[in-house]
């Protein structure tokens, strides 16, 4: 998938700090990301796609096909601890359309053209099936993790009819595929933000788990819906602690067995 950070980080061995800073590394889709303190983020001066009945011929898709699967778990392979869990992260559709297209053209695109956006994310889609199929196979995954933030400090950024029609079949066909392939992965679903008026779907589609579970959500609630069913991680407050002045040790103990 041509990570943005692993590109850094060799970019950043090969030609020093100065240089890094203004390195903008490519992911395969051809979409441009800068990497600072913050961690990598899709350049916002860099638009890949400002037209969504255009995506056939701007964005990129790898060839899937004769792909030398073998080769590259034996690769991904030298970097895992058997003592440990491993972990497989990916960005999911609404993110990839936000991405490719930044979040004006994004939101303009969901109203005046949605069968395309549905055509783009449903490639999107059974391209990242393709990798779990051939890589969930080969590699035992413990944990998957499909993040889609649809959601601010406020609200989500769609209607709950948008997420259902579009975004919600094609988070159940990556949950999905994942469970056909490795049934004893656990699936993890990461939704920052005011999110909570989702989380009935994305349990019904197969999420174990729900992450971050930020506090502008009412998470007792969510969690008393859905006992059993979802494990909250996170529920904790840290956005005050983060920025108070001469935060502690010990009350940033204090407050995490509290919110235990």
């Amino acid at each position: 998938l041509e990570d943005p950070t692993g590109q850094y980080f060799a970019y950043l061995e090969e030609h020093g700090p100065e240089a890094a800073a203004k390195f903008r590394p490519k992911d395969c889709f051809g979409i441009q990301w800068m990497v600072d303190e913050h961690g990598p983020m899709p350049d916002p001066e860099f638009i890949l796609l400002k037209d969504i009945s255009q995506w056939r011929d701007v964005v990129r898709f790898p060839e899937t096909q004769g792909y030398d699967w073998d080769a590259d778990c034996e690769i991904d392979r030298m970097w895992l601890d058997p003592e440990k869990a491993t972990t497989f992260f990916f960005l999911g559709p609404f993110m990839q359309l936000v991405n490719t297209m930044g979040h004006a053209n994004a939101f303009l695109s969901l109203i005046t053209d949605p069968e395309e956006v549905s055509a783009y994310l449903g490639a999107f889609t059974d391209f990242m099936c393709t990798i779990i199929e051939e890589q969930f196979v080969r590699i035992p995954v413990d944990h998957f993790v499909l993040a889609d933030d649809m959601a601010s400090a406020m609200n989500t950024f769609i209607s709950l009819d948008t997420y259902r029609e579009l975004f919600k079949p094609l988070h159940k066909q990556l949950f999905d595929t994942v469970k056909r392939v490795s049934p004893q992965t656990y699936c993890d679903f990461h939704l920052c933000g005011h999110g909570e008026s989702l989380l009935d779907d994305i349990v019904e589609i197969g999420a174990e788990a729900w992450q971050p579970a930020q506090v502008m959500n009412d998470v007792k609630a969510v969690q008393e819906r859905h006992h059993g069913k979802l494990d909250i991680v996170g529920g904790f407050d840290n956005t005050h602690l983060l920025y108070e002045e001469g935060i502690t040790d010990e009350k940033l103990r204090a407050a995490v067995r509290e919110t235990i």
